[in-house]
């Protein structure tokens, strides 16, 4: 369960990579990837300091792998109006690692942090599109069904306030087996206003190809879920458009965030305790990076469990067994060593009864868990450094 993750660009300027999502994955994955560009890095060494940065990577706690490649539409102007095509750059004469080197030197702050550029080229990987087919993708986008309904939901989610006058029409038409034209009603100067007011002119303007460009995106998802047989942590717009082409990785990601939201809602009482904590600043990199030092057996042990289990079902069946806890009856049983009411019966597959079971050991008592559990289980990990890092003191701040 939960083996592997990969956060890329989310395609907002405001929030790059979630910081807070990657410290809660640094805690349940087996294995973290960021794929990114110049962009991803320079967000990355502002937002972590650079030095606990190289640190994750060095340790392998993070695999960075560095898009040497990007892809894009082009758009051209002929006698017969815009014509588009899909294209893949790479900036000559420039390696990846010097690239990665010079913009990781550029977004850190202090001399020693620049430095560690250089070490950071030396570790992260190469990742290109050459097996990605970008033909296949336009192809697809012009004969499905789906890409209308998904430009329509896209216009929502960055145009809100824009109303289309009649049934919006967004029509590809392949002119070669690489170049394309688009038939829309989208009125671009009236779609802008209400998109400007959120992503800056100087950022981003809305066209028919940017629109063609966030479809690609959406199906290099699918592409990077299958490359790294890998959950894909995706940015809201890839979630709003539902291609088809996503459902497998959304619907791997859905079921992967769902049962760690319902996890940490168990332990923390509060689903976003950990996102929230480390994106609003209450708790540091520093301090998530002194967490992961103990969470390793915690994140092995996740790793056991089978895919098709609930993670709070196997928490709890963890803690209790071998353990007098294993015997008792349901009624006595509610001294179990995290608060249960949320639980419900299923977990103890008795009926209703369970439901009233629960209440917490406090940090003082987990003494007691050493006498009634014998070796290390997984709760030692949540009742221990876990909680004390995401609740009490830091999240009075």
């Amino acid at each position: 369960m939960l083996d592997s993750i990969l956060f890329k660009n989310s395609g907002s300027h405001e929030q790059v990579i979630d910081i807070g999502a990657l410290a809660e994955s640094l805690i349940f994955y087996g294995k973290v990837r960021v794929l990114g560009d110049a962009g991803v890095v320079q967000y990355l060494v502002r937002k972590i300091p650079p030095l606990i940065l190289i640190g994750l990577i060095e340790s392998g706690r993070i695999e960075f792998q560095y898009v040497h490649d990007t892809l894009g539409v082009r758009t051209q102007k002929t006698y017969l109006g815009e014509v588009h095509d899909l294209v893949k750059f790479t900036l000559l004469d420039v390696s990846y690692e010097d690239r990665a080197i010079q913009v990781f030197r550029q977004a850190a702050r202090s001399p020693q942090a620049r430095l560690a550029g250089y070490k950071f080229g030396r570790l992260i990987k190469k990742f290109e599109h050459d097996s990605f087919g970008q033909e296949s993708v336009i192809k697809a986008l012009a004969e499905s069904s789906t890409t209308e309904s998904s430009v329509k939901s896209m216009i929502r989610y960055l145009a809100p306030e824009y109303q289309q006058a009649e049934n919006l029409q967004f029509k590809i038409k392949l002119t070669h087996s690489n170049t394309f034209t688009v038939d829309t009603n989208i009125d671009f100067e009236k779609v802008n206003l209400s998109y400007n007011l959120r992503i800056p002119p100087s950022h981003s303007t809305l066209t028919s190809a940017l629109i063609v460009s966030q479809l690609q995106s959406a199906y290099t998802s699918a592409f990077y879920g299958a490359a790294f047989n890998s959950e894909i942590s995706t940015g809201a717009l890839e979630a709003v458009l539902g291609l088809h082409a996503l459902e497998g990785v959304l619907s791997r990601r859905a079921a992967g965030a769902q049962n760690i939201g319902q996890f940490v809602e168990l332990t923390l009482e509060n689903t976003y305790a950990i996102r929230e904590a480390v994106n609003s600043g209450r708790v540091t990199f520093y301090e998530v990076l002194a967490l992961l030092e103990t969470a390793d057996k915690f994140r092995h042990w996740v790793a056991g469990v089978p895919d098709d289990k609930d993670l709070k079902r196997a928490y709890y069946q963890a803690i209790v067994k071998d353990s007098k806890f294993e015997k008792l009856p349901i009624k006595t049983s509610r001294w179990a060593c995290f608060t249960a009411a949320g639980l419900g019966i299923d977990l103890l597959g008795a009926g209703g009864l369970g439901t009233a079971a629960g209440i917490a050991l406090g940090a003082a008592d987990t003494f007691l868990l050493e006498k009634w559990v014998a070796g290390w289980k997984p709760n030692h990990f949540i009742e221990g450094d876990f909680k004390k890092l995401f609740t009490g003191k830091n999240l009075q701040k």
